[in-house]
């Protein structure tokens, strides 16, 4: 038996501060984007663990090609 998951997320952070001058409202900038990530794991009833991450969702094609891989 094989337990398996899939999860989507994004790597930009949840929280942050900044300052400015009094009476001023902060201006937050950023110089880069964040790319979401989707990840696979399987856990197996003996213990091993696999995983795969990709910029993209899963499709049916991409589980379809993550289940047959646990079989080899």
């Amino acid at each position: 038996m094989v337990y398996i998951d899939e999860a989507g997320f994004n790597l930009m952070p949840s929280s942050g501060h900044t300052w400015s001058p009094v009476r001023q409202i902060p201006i937050r900038e950023t110089g880069c984007c964040y790319q979401p990530l989707a990840m696979i794991s399987a856990v197996t009833e003996t213990g091993s663990f696999y995983y795969a991450i990709q910029e993209e969702s899963f499709t049916g094609a991409t589980v379809t090609d993550f289940l047959r891989g646990l079989s080899h």
